[in-house]
């Protein structure tokens, strides 16, 4: 028994290390509000995953609320659009992917690099509420 025991202490710490600040930070954007919620209930104390984990959730639901205006009021467009028109609608669609992508990815960076880096808006916000 006392083996046993012994050998399930280093495993607890090097759990602890396997999730530090930076890895619990880069992990709660992955998959936006779940992860987000999930990092801001497991890291209570620690200010810098609080801060990314309530950065993820609002970035997340801000891309959700996003997608449904365009999906609301652009996309039944379509039905009565010209083919130029619904390209633009296309095209517009596709641009706004893309820069939630290309945000997500740099969030992505800052946050495992440990960097503070925050969105406008969402951030200053996102910082309010960790500091707390």
């Amino acid at each position: 028994m006392a083996d046993q025991e012994e050998k399930q202490e280093p495993n607890k710490k090097s759990e602890e290390k396997f999730l530090d600040s930076k890895i619990s930070a880069f992990l709660s954007y992955l998959l936006g509000f779940i992860t987000g919620f999930i990092f801001l209930i497991i890291a209570k104390d620690d200010s810098y995953v609080k801060f990314h984990a309530t950065q993820s959730i609002f970035f997340s639901i801000t891309f959700f609320i996003v997608k449904y205006l365009i999906s609301s009021y652009l996309f039944p467009l379509l039905i009565n659009a010209s083919p130029s028109q619904a390209t633009l609608i296309s095209i517009f669609n596709t641009a706004v992917n893309i820069v939630f992508l290309i945000l997500w990815v740099i969030l992505l960076i800052m946050a495992y690099t440990g960097k503070k880096w925050e969105l406008p808006i969402l951030g200053q916000l996102a910082r309010k509420i960790s500091e707390k």
